[in-house]
């Protein structure tokens, strides 16, 4: 009998290792809204999401770009364009339009992530869309590009969830590749680097298998010489 408690204990013991460390925080109980493709064709791309809370999105290639159109009880409240990627590649079926209240504001919010269609390591870069609902009508949207795949986490338990950034920075000092972790906020208007109050950012080396561990090539202060003000290809829109 000492056997299969032995096994369960050893998986128990590395599934709970094989994590970063921001993943033992709370995460957002994101609702995910389909996306229903309208229109496509070898020409054109047209996706709209169901209606969430009064709110619904629409999302159309605009020549290189992609034309945001977002929607309050069948109303018009706010049209932008910014780059997310070919929509007619990188939109079905992975994507999905999340929701929920992510700034900690009271009001509902919106996330998308569309996969880039490269190779090689730039293959892994994601357009990421957060759509802040400052009241009513109000929406920013900030839009930038990373590599991290996973949920924001209320590091500190404030009720407002830090947007977790991951970019790739070669050292050569050392010779080493690494992956940094930020830590962002929407808050006053703005996105706001908030790594450093939470005793961020971290750094994983960057090896060709599975690594969650922080390098002890630095210590915390030293990493902070690699934190980012924005994300890679940020864009903020009113």
């Amino acid at each position: 009998m000492k056997y299969p408690i032995l096994i369960l204990l050893l998986i128990f013991g590395l599934r709970s290792y094989a994590q970063y460390p921001f993943e033992k925080y709370p995460k957002p109980h994101y609702n995910v809204i389909p996306l229903k493709v309208l229109v496509q064709n070898d020409s054109q791309f047209v996706a709209k999401s169901a209606k969430y809370k009064g709110y619904s999105i629409k999302l159309e290639d605009a020549q290189a770009d992609t034309k945001v159109t977002v929607y309050h009880h069948n109303k018009i409240i706010k049209v932008f364009t910014i780059d997310l990627g070919p929509l007619w590649i990188i939109l079905p079926p992975k994507s999905a339009l999340c929701a929920a209240d992510i700034d900690g504001n009271g009001t509902v919010d919106f996330k998308l992530k569309t996969y880039n269609n490269g190779s090689g390591l730039a293959g892994s870069l994601m357009h990421k869309l957060f759509l802040f609902n400052r009241g009513g009508s109000n929406f920013s949207a900030v839009h930038y590009m990373d590599f991290f795949d996973n949920d924001e986490r209320d590091l500190n338990g404030d009720g407002r969830y830090e947007i977790i950034t991951q970019h790739y920075k070669q050292n050569q000092d050392n010779n080493h590749a690494y992956w940094v972790f930020d830590l962002f906020n929407f808050k006053n208007g703005k996105l706001v680097n908030v790594s450093a109050e939470n005793n961020y950012p971290i750094m994983v080396q960057f090896l060709y298998r599975d690594n969650y561990r922080i390098t002890r090539h630095f210590t915390r202060r030293q990493m902070r010489r690699f934190s980012v003000i924005t994300p890679q290809f940020f864009e903020y829109i009113k």
